[in-house]
């Protein structure tokens, strides 16, 4: 145990050193990554995570896949929609309907229950005042 404990603490600092590296040499490049990674499972995770120390005007330009990662069920919804709430309020609202239009279109009970969820998700949060109203 004692060596895998060593190989994933030397892991975690070269991880480390990558970000820092590519974080204050092509940022805009490392946000584009972490867009596209967000369309596979395999790499969702690391990309909310970069994400999370994301500026808003960042998370604006993956707008469109935040809220297509915000909007199904997996293990990251919740930090998906949290990273959502991060962009101002305004912004949001005056760009989600040409986000949203694609999936309520495909006319599927589901994506309109859990497109429900996350506009519930996001009004309640950015107002604690409606979140008891049913």
């Amino acid at each position: 145990m004692n060596n895998e404990w060593r190989r994933l603490i030397e892991v975690r600092n070269e991880y480390h050193a990558i970000l820092s590296e590519m974080l204050a040499s092509n940022r805009g490049k490392l946000v584009e990554c972490a867009n596209e990674s967000l369309r596979s499972p395999s790499e969702r995770y690391i990309a909310l995570s970069l994400a999370e120390s994301f500026t808003p005007d960042e998370l604006k330009s993956m707008f469109g896949t935040l809220v297509f990662t915000a909007n199904w069920a997996h293990p990251h919804t919740q930090t998906a929609r949290e990273l959502v709430l991060k962009i101002p309020r305004q912004w949001v609202l005056d760009h989600i309907e040409p986000v949203m239009e694609p999936i309520l279109a495909t006319d599927d009970p589901d994506e309109f229950r859990r497109m429900l969820e996350l506009a519930r998700y996001l009004i309640t949060h950015s107002y604690p005042s409606f979140a008891n109203v049913q």
